[in-house]
């Protein structure tokens, strides 16, 4: 038998709402659809997201589906259960996929709490190429940094998808080595390497993005576009990195990923309300005819990553607004902390006497912008 033996971290898509009114023909509700999201990875980990499908005009967050089993099973009778785990802000279901046999088929069963079955229809493991190379262009025309992926197969290798995970390095407006404690009203010096000015971040893709070669002689992409960053987003205003995943999946995944890509473009989210043809290839085991939303595909992946260092693009612009810190009386601090400030700098100006600067403080704590201190395992420098 032949097994994957490398390790590769799992892939996730997230998905957006929506915003333009779409009625789908064939399905006459749009609501309470299942859908399943995720593709079973050889030689890696395959997470899976189950929730229900929500109205156009339904504003509150999507929620996901815990209350199930889900699990990986074997042409040759193998069954892989799944666990409940936390990824991005939803809750699924990890499946350890490190060791499946490349020659067995593969399917998804999810066994829901009122007794339901669900299945994929057995899949191929498909064999990925290696990435031969990921670059950036910064378009200044334009004002975004474009990201590129070169790669080459076989003749069976001919459709490709790809995911990515970014990481990246930002700094808050000033590097303040000082703080307020409301506690005591006072004002005190960070001790050591303690710092509001580095943080880091994440996120992964939310687009759809496929291709194919079909039509080509040579199976090859040289400088394909996958995705691109606008000029002023803070992911890149230092250091930003991205690992891309890449997939090859079957002609029939391809065009299920099409479709469902125009009318999201359409409808303004992808996994809203679909018309009847698209339903994937998943399917309730006791009614055939109940529609189901997703596509489960097996695959091989292989990963690149690249780093965007800005001090050498030159190419972020910043367009915060942070005026000059102020001074303030300390008969102001509490006040002015409960408006939304805090501390840039505690100057000396002799005899004992102190000026102490003041800015909002999304001017000087970076976790203010959705970042954390915990810096990745990976990152190219020694600050935290």
């Amino acid at each position: 038998m032949k097994h994957i033996s490398y390790i590769l971290a799992p892939l996730m898509l997230l998905f957006t709402s929506c915003i333009y009114p779409f009625e789908p023909e064939g399905i006459k509700e749009t609501s309470g659809i299942i859908v399943i999201e995720g593709d079973i990875i050889a030689g890696g980990t395959s997470f899976f997201l189950i929730s229900y499908s929500q109205e156009l005009t339904d504003i509150t967050t999507l929620k996901s589906i815990v209350h199930a089993k889900v699990s990986v099973e074997s042409s040759s009778g193998e069954v892989i259960q799944g666990r409940i785990t936390y990824r991005n802000s939803q809750n699924g279901f990890n499946i350890d996929t490190r060791n499946l046999d490349i020659d067995q088929k593969y399917r998804l069963s999810v066994l829901m709490n009122d007794g339901e079955q669900y299945y994929s229809t057995w899949q191929t493991v498909e064999i990925s190429p290696e990435i031969d190379s990921l670059s950036f262009y910064p378009d200044e025309t334009n004002e975004v940094m474009r990201f590129y992926v070169s790669t080459h197969g076989d003749d069976n290798q001919r459709y490709y998808k790809w995911t990515y995970k970014e990481d990246w390095e930002y700094h808050s407006h000033y590097n303040s080595f000082f703080f307020y404690d409301y506690a005591t009203d006072a004002v005190y010096e960070y001790p050591g390497t303690m710092n509001r000015y580095y943080c880091w971040n994440n996120d992964y893709s939310t687009s759809i993005m496929v291709t194919n070669t079909k039509d080509l002689t040579d199976n090859r992409l040289i400088n394909h576009e996958i995705y691109s960053v606008g000029r002023t987003n803070n992911k890149i205003s230092y250091i930003y990195s991205v690992e891309v995943y890449q997939q090859v999946i079957s002609e029939e995944a391809y065009t299920y990923w099409v479709t469902l890509s125009k009318n999201s473009d359409d409808a303004g989210g992808l996994f809203s309300p679909q018309p009847s043809e698209l339903r994937g290839n998943i399917y309730c085991a006791g009614d055939s005819t109940k529609p189901v939303l997703g596509y489960v595909g097996a695959s091989t992946v292989t990963s690149k990553r690249i780093f965007v260092d800005q001090r050498k693009t030159l190419f972020w612009r910043r367009t915060e607004d942070c005026d000059a810190p102020m001074i303030l009386s300390s008969l102001d601090w509490r006040k002015y902390y409960n408006y939304g400030y805090d501390v840039v700098d505690k100057v000396e100006e002799g005899m004992g006497v102190f000026s102490v600067y003041w800015a909002p403080v999304r001017c000087v704590d970076c976790t203010k912008k959705g970042g954390t201190k915990l810096k990745p395992s990976f990152w190219p420098n020694d600050h935290i």
